[in-house]
């Protein structure tokens, strides 16, 4: 019976070892595996990065529409206050005056919270 042999060369100045063959396939396929494991992990990799992106993506475009959702709450919640005194003609000064407080507010908060978001986001659509 013949062994196969295969030479392997050491990296070292006149070095050189004579391997039997199944230990340079085995070699082989350890080196293989060893570059299917990393090609393997830096898919993975990928893929969480790209995912990560696709999430801050997301939430990007919600805070977007986060931002224009409170201003228009605040202008509801001003007109809200605004038609109060209107609605019902039996009020005394108080409730009036306590209705047109409350609707300034709204107010104030609604354009304070447009300038601080136009000043934030550059895309921002202003509902005023």
């Amino acid at each position: 019976m013949m062994l196969l042999a295969t030479s392997y060369h050491v990296p070292m100045p006149s070095c050189q070892i004579i391997l039997p063959l199944f230990l340079s396939v085995f070699n082989l396929i350890i080196h293989q595996y060893a570059f299917a494991q990393k090609f393997t992990v830096r898919r993975v990799h990928w893929l969480r990065a790209r995912a990560q992106k696709h999430r801050w993506d997301e939430e990007c475009m919600l805070v977007r529409y986060e931002m224009e959702w409170t201003v228009r709450y605040f202008l509801h919640k001003s007109r809200f206050w605004q038609s109060a005194p209107t609605a019902d003609l039996t009020q005394v000064p108080g409730q009036a005056a306590y209705a047109h407080r409350k609707a300034a507010m709204w107010d104030k908060l609604a354009r304070d919270a447009d300038h601080s978001f136009k000043n934030i986001n550059k895309n921002y659509k202003s509902p005023l």
